[in-house]
């Protein structure tokens, strides 16, 4: 009987181990990717061909905003 009961137990943390042990790993790979993706979005912000788009609330619609960083951009 106790045997029994010491093997579901053996079972079970082994079980949970291993979620857990998943879990982290997932988890510490989305959080590396979101790193990467913001150093590329930092690194990209100080490229001069970048335009920073801005939503008019008129019409919804995205365009350069005001604050051009090159003066030799669009018209």
């Amino acid at each position: 009987m106790w045997l029994r009961v010491l093997t579901f137990v053996v079972i079970i943390a082994a079980i949970v181990y291993g979620v857990r042990a998943i879990r982290r790993n997932i988890n510490d790979y989305f959080s590396d990717v979101d790193k990467d993706k913001l150093k590329r979005d930092r690194q990209d912000r100080n490229r001069s061909d970048i335009v920073d788009l801005t939503k008019d609330p008129k019409d919804g619609v995205f365009r350069p905003g005001k604050n051009k960083k090159d003066d030799d951009k669009g018209a």
